[in-house]
């Protein structure tokens, strides 16, 4: 059985951005549908942001923020996008109070929630209860699986829940999120594998920066405790270390800080060159905040379960093993500011586009990007869906595909062999043998997922989602061979110093060959 919808704008994707281009779009008398892999908001990266947006507030101006911005990104930054971010950022921020959010203001920056320890509940479901009264049909716990285009325009999508669905759409914005669940050490759900790159490339848009992958610098890396990012004096205060006592910061010239926001993709690379250089312990650097414990006491971890992990690690007593961890991906479709794609019909949002953090994003844009851009691709997705009409495409070729994925139990774990590869060969150190060795693996893990089949819905879902996550970890792994210098995120032992002849971004489009890299 096949169950269909029919709807105006239909948002993939229930974060910050698809919620946010929901609510615009519903706003502007649109009829919209979000449709989610999970519950509403729930396992998104929005949900478990500490929930800070940057912007030009207390005493910070736009132009202060611009300028961090693009020196955050090395320069590659689409400069529309982030002057469109930095002009409306405040406005687009603040107005979410309307739609009963708190707020509260800082120097360049503000926080939303009313509970510090849980700022991403205070920022997703606020939109969503919002969008709940509004009357906004939310379908949930659906993968989509394919756009469907006709004469070259997306109408629609193809997706399973518990039954086959087919979504029939006037416009569709594609908010899926990034990819950072395709490393082992992420601090992102595991269910971010990229859906959005690998559904675009397919319908045929053009993608840019998919080497630029974010780790966060410090992450714990204990035997046995959670994978979580270690912030605040304990890093700007400790000593970051190898296994001979040396000060990597210092080491490695690392000046801009906090280390933690403004050097993320510098902290990052010099830990792993550390580990690469034999000089780690078990693929991590050390970090020695006994003498910061002492002047500032446990105290300073704020968050009690962060303290608990602390003291069962003794941070106070000895040094701890960090490493770094995914967070974002400035990858993405390209986009413009209004968040339309060279696709007629199909609009972007949030971390599924690409252009305006660079090759590095500083702390808070993120949650800033996804709000102003959000807005602006529910407007334009409405505006666009005012003139066209619903049209009835075929999609009996992808829902005979998704039947063919049922049958006798698989249990591979592509999943964990896809994160494995990708951290060993993907990750923040990288060279072109061993990515040339990623997409050879790739290829295999690829040919072997599309032809496993699963017993009962929920396999046959992981399956789907494991074919996507494969493509667009090949999309990544291309870009970063393509790149032959270093710069942001990206970096390449055969390539060390960064080039002003790669000072552009490079471009991935779907062609007959398979995909096709040019600058």
């Amino acid at each position: 059985m096949v169950k269909e919808y029919t709807t105006d704008v239909l948002v993939i994707g229930s974060g910050g951005a698809g919620l946010r281009a929901a609510i615009e779009a519903e706003a502007r008398g649109a009829d919209v549908i979000i449709v989610s892999k999970s519950p509403t908001g729930m396992k998104t990266a929005s949900v478990v942001t500490n929930g800070w947006f940057r912007a030009a507030v207390g005493g910070v101006t736009e132009e202060e923020h611009y300028k961090a911005t693009m020196a955050g990104g090395k320069d590659i930054n689409d400069t529309a996008l982030v002057k469109v971010m930095v002009d409306e950022g405040r406005d687009r921020i603040m107005e979410l109070e309307k739609y009963g959010m708190a707020l509260q203001t800082h120097n360049g920056m503000v926080s939303c929630g009313d509970d510090p320890k849980s700022r991403g509940l205070g920022f997703i479901m606020p939109m969503v209860n919002y969008l709940k009264g509004k009357g906004v049909k939310l379908v949930e716990n659906c993968i989509i699986t394919k756009l469907l285009k006709v004469d070259g325009k997306v109408v629609g999508a193809v997706g399973l829940q518990e039954e086959l669905v087919v979504f029939k759409a006037k416009a569709v914005v594609l908010a899926a999120g990034g990819s950072g669940g395709l490393y082992t050490r992420t601090d992102v759900p595991l269910s971010m594998t990229g859906d959005g790159y690998a559904l675009a490339y397919e319908a045929g848009a053009v993608l840019r920066d998919m080497e630029f992958v974010q780790f966060l610098p410090v992450g714990l890396a204990e035997p046995g405790q959670p994978l979580i990012p270690v912030y605040g004096p304990v890093v700007e205060e400790g000593r970051i270390i190898n296994i001979d006592g040396e000060d990597l910061v210092e080491k490695h010239n690392i000046t801009a800080r906090p280390l933690a926001t403004m050097s993320r993709d510098l902290l990052s690379r010099a830990l792993m060159r550390e580990v690469e250089a034999g000089k780690g312990v078990d693929g991590a650097a050390l970090i020695d905040a006994t003498e910061v414990i002492k002047e500032h006491g446990m105290d300073l971890f704020r968050n009690q379960g962060h303290r608990n992990v602390m003291e069962a690690v003794k941070v106070a007593e000895r040094p701890i093993k960090v490493a770094p961890l995914c967070h974002f991906v400035m990858a993405g479709v390209r986009m413009t500011p209004d968040g339309e794609t060279n696709v007629p019909g199909l609009y972007v949002a949030g971390e599924v586009a690409g252009g305006v953090h660079g090759s590095n994003r500083i702390g808070g844009n993120a949650m800033t990007d996804i709000i102003v851009f959000g807005a602006r691709a529910g407007a334009a997705a409405t505006s666009y869906a005012g003139e066209a009409s619903i049209v009835d495409a075929s999609a009996d070729q992808e829902i005979k595909r998704i039947q063919a994925k049922s049958g006798e139990s698989e249990t591979e774990d592509y999943h964990g062999k896809l994160r494995e590869l990708m951290w060993t060969h993907v990750g923040v150190v990288r060279s072109g043998e061993k990515l040339k060795e990623a997409l050879n693996m790739l290829t295999v893990l690829g040919e072997e997922a599309d032809s496993a089949k699963g017993a009962d819905t929920a396999t046959v879902k992981r399956l789907l989602e494991a074919e996507m996550a494969i493509l667009a970890s090949v999309l990544t792994a291309k870009a970063a061979l393509a790149r032959e210098e270093s710069r942001g995120t990206h970096f390449r032992l055969d390539y060390p110093e960064s080039s002003d002849e790669w000072l552009r971004p490079l471009l991935i489009k779907k062609t007959e060959e398979g995909p096709e890299v040019s600058l």
